[in-house]
């Protein structure tokens, strides 16, 4: 969970030329939103909501794969995930797009080891 939100905020930063320390907020998307992430997936069995009840192996078999009830918070957390690589996949586009002629090639191999 926090590889995304990590690489989001490098992008932005690395674009955007920001220096210095993390600010307060950007701290706080690195750690908050993981771990009440973790909490969800920890505290599952009492709520069900981030994997369902019919969440388990296949058959009784030893190896059986397994199959998988996805719930409301599973999803959630999809969106919180791919909303951050939407955003740092148009901001490197607009790198690759618009940003001075040296660093296009930087920006687009950054955007093709995304794909």
């Amino acid at each position: 969970m926090i590889t995304p939100t990590a690489w989001t905020l490098f992008i932005h930063r690395y674009i955007n030329n920001i220096r210095g320390k993390l600010r307060r907020h950007e701290v706080a998307l690195l750690t908050l939103s993981p771990l009440l992430i973790l909490s969800f997936v920890v505290t599952n069995p009492w709520h069900q909501s981030f994997y369902g009840p019919a969440t388990g192996p296949v058959s009784t078999a030893p190896g059986a794969p397994l199959q998988y009830d996805h719930g409301l918070l599973f999803y959630a957390a999809a969106a919180y995930l791919y909303v951050f690589m939407a955003y740092s996949t148009a901001v490197m586009t607009q790198g690759a797009l618009f940003a001075a002629k040296l660093h296009r090639t930087r920006f687009r191999a950054m955007l093709a080891l995304i794909k």
